[in-house]
């Protein structure tokens, strides 16, 4: 949980760094939403534990969206459906809990 927080701190921390540079608003905007949205797909994801394979594709898919969103920071090209991938895993789990009961609830 602490590593997870200084991820985001240091994140933050880029974004502020980058803004400070470039003074490009819309990218500070962009990347803090997504550091926002990726923060809480980490907190919606620990409700996939009793299912490991789709919670181990749940951590890969945040580490990517994580990457693609240090790539935005650096070079600008935001890769959009690799930042929704970790949505696209929750719709998954949500869906075989809808289809197989609560059976995976923790």
């Amino acid at each position: 949980m602490s590593r997870i927080v200084l991820v985001v701190f240091v994140t933050l921390l880029l974004i502020a760094f980058e803004w400070r540079i470039r003074r490009d608003t819309k990218k500070s905007v962009i990347a803090t939403a997504v550091t926002a949205y990726l923060l809480c797909a980490f907190f919606v994801g620990m409700t996939m534990r009793p299912i490991p394979p789709l919670f181990f594709a749940h951590i890969f898919s945040l580490v990517s969206a994580w990457v693609a969103l240090m790539y935005y920071l650096h070079r600008g090209r935001l890769y959009l459906s690799v930042i929704l991938s970790p949505l696209l895993i929750s719709l998954v789990f949500v869906a075989m809990s809808f289809f197989s009961g609560a059976r995976y609830e923790p």
